[in-house]
């Protein structure tokens, strides 16, 4: 709580960001989700020119201090999203380690074969 302008700055951004909510668009089948944490991002690289004056050197300094923080309770939220459909992912677990036997025969295949025609 030292850099109050930098707690200030983030709360409006947060604000605004929650304020614009989440916005669905479809392409085909698939979809993009545009989630607020996306607009704080955007909003706080705006923030940053001088002309504007909002942040300085020392509180990009401070904020930056504060990311890994930020990011384990990203993942924190990520895993009670994930928790409750574990039995689906147990359940698609045969073709998940399918998967990773082709992206490790990749590795054990791909690379000696690259290397064996002398790519570097």
């Amino acid at each position: 709580m030292k850099n109050i302008k930098l707690h200030a700055i983030i709360l409006a951004l947060i604000i605004v960001s929650e304020l614009i909510g989440t916005h669905t668009l479809k392409f085909g089948i698939g979809r993009i989700v545009l989630l607020p944490m996306l607009y704080a991002l955007l909003l706080g690289i705006l923030t940053t020119p001088k002309f504007l004056n909002l942040s300085g050197k020392k509180e990009m300094l401070d904020a930056s201090s504060l990311v890994g923080v930020t990011l384990m309770l990203l993942m924190a939220r990520y895993g009670t999203l994930v928790g409750p459909t574990l039995p689906k992912i147990l359940a698609a677990s045969p073709a998940l380690i399918l998967q990773e036997f082709g992206n490790l025969g990749t590795v054990l295949l791909g690379v000696p074969i690259a290397v064996y025609l002398g790519l570097k």
